[in-house]
């Protein structure tokens, strides 16, 4: 039986769900119901949208002059993050009074 598991003294121990939950996840309309409508809808459980999204990217990411320009602005990048940072002219500095 589902959701049976034997105990320690060697006797079965079933746990159900609040019977008030019954209908909303058992019935029609509920939650499984909805569930399996939704994944005969879309198997691979993407919308048109998200595929059109995918497609544009693998699209883009397979382009070599896109992806020279990435790995360009990427150097630069890492350029700027191994730069020193140059020193503060005003960090020892006072207002006159």
């Amino acid at each position: 039986m589902a959701g049976a598991r034997p105990s320690d003294n060697g006797a079965d121990v079933t746990k159900k769900m609040d019977p008030r939950l019954d209908a909303a996840v058992y019935g029609p309309g509920g939650l499984l119901s909805r569930a399996k409508s939704q994944f005969d809808q879309s198997p691979s459980g993407q919308n048109a949208t998200m595929v059109q999204g995918q497609q544009m990217l693998r699209g883009l990411l397979s382009d070599p002059s896109v992806m020279q320009n990435l790995q360009s602005m990427q150097g630069a990048g890492m350029g700027l993050l191994n730069t020193p940072m140059a020193p503060n002219a005003f960090a020892g500095w006072k207002p006159r009074r």
